[in-house]
């Protein structure tokens, strides 16, 4: 499953709480580090870690979208050197074979089997 973008709504719900508190007093504090500004603080650390994973997130699937595209890149030279040897020296060479592809000679044909009669028993007698 691919990872997401991280969207908070919960920073932003304690940052429209902090704006609603600061409107009562703007050093409002209850001792034991229970002040506006930590909390004003604790909610801009938690943004910043957010924007910066979501940077990084940005960062990666850049790379990934890279990383593809040499992919299919890579694909369509495996095809056309396969061929390129296939051309070259035949698809039943062992040259054929070095480069990725299976032998003519080496392939094994399907067996059809009898069809069996309409009741389900075999046709032998």
């Amino acid at each position: 499953m691919a990872r997401l973008r991280i969207t908070n709504w919960f920073v932003d719900e304690a940052a429209s709480q902090l704006a609603s508190m600061q409107t009562i007093d703007p050093a409002l504090d209850f001792g034991g580090g229970l002040t506006l500004v930590a909390y004003s603080a604790a909610i801009e650390e938690a943004r910043a870690k957010i924007t910066s994973y979501n940077q990084q997130f940005s960062i990666a699937e850049e790379k990934r979208t890279l990383a593809k595209a040499d992919d299919s890149k890579l694909k369509g030279y495996k095809t056309r050197f396969k061929s390129a040897v296939a051309a070259r020296y035949g698809k039943d060479s062992e040259e054929y074979a070095k480069a990725g592809g299976t032998r003519t000679s080496e392939r094994h044909k399907r067996k059809k089997s009898k069809p069996s009669s309409p009741n389900g028993e075999s046709s032998e007698d």
